[in-house]
């Protein structure tokens, strides 16, 4: 009767001797399997979990791909309001450089970034929205008290209003352009003890403005 007693011990003890070691825990070089079937979405994985220090990784859920970070722009207090827009496989940021009071665009040209400056801003450069045109030329709607149009002609950058008067307009805009070229911008009008959802599309000659909601005393948008 008390052997048959000690041998759960004895091996309640075995246990307790291994966990040091970590061999109840991960193989001997700590790798963790990968799934067979990786769940859709991206996922992100401590590298402590792959034999490494405790940084992190992050791979699509193909479980083939790792996020690549670059630098597009370092010197001074740039990248506030970042928009991102792709020509083909090409990345194009658009952003604010508040120690030079600019709109800046940047796209990836092989494995380096190129920039120029779009626009200058008396506020650093606000709600910054980016969209690009069939041929690639890039168009920035942003915030500047009044809601402002940088766009790119093909030669040289070029700015317009869009909506100013009586109100902020454009504190919060998106902007999207369809398959005609054409310019759709959502946005909001600020005013005394109300907000209202503004919409602003160009036909190629000129600009329409509607209010889509918020004619009464209420916030919207």
């Amino acid at each position: 009767m008390k052997s048959s007693i000690a041998r759960p011990w004895l091996g309640m003890l075995i246990l307790i001797g291994l966990l040091p070691t970590g061999l109840l825990l991960f193989p001997a070089d700590r790798t963790a399997a990968a799934p067979s079937a990786p769940t859709p979405g991206p996922h992100v994985l401590p590298d402590a979990m792959m034999g490494h220090d405790a940084t992190l990784r992050a791979q699509t859920s193909s479980g083939g791909y790792v996020w690549q970070r670059t630098v597009v722009e370092e010197e001074g207090n740039v990248g506030a309001y970042a928009s991102l827009a792709t020509n083909g496989n090409i990345p194009c940021i658009a952003y604010a450089d508040g120690t030079n009071d600019a709109i800046k665009y940047a796209c990836r040209q092989g494995s380096t970034w190129q920039t120029e400056t779009a626009g200058s801003t008396n506020y650093g450069g606000q709600a910054i929205s980016l969209a690009l045109d069939s041929a690639g030329r890039p168009h920035i709607t942003h915030y500047e008290y009044s809601l402002q149009h940088l766009y790119h002609d093909g030669a040289a950058w070029q700015s317009e209003r869009v909506d100013f008067y009586g109100g902020a307009y454009g504190e919060y805009n998106s902007l999207a352009i369809d398959s005609a070229d054409h310019l759709h911008v959502a946005y909001t009008k600020t005013g005394t003890n109300v907000t209202l959802l503004k919409y602003a599309y160009h036909d190629g000659s000129t600009w329409h403005k509607e209010t889509v909601d918020g004619l009464g005393d209420e916030d919207v948008g």
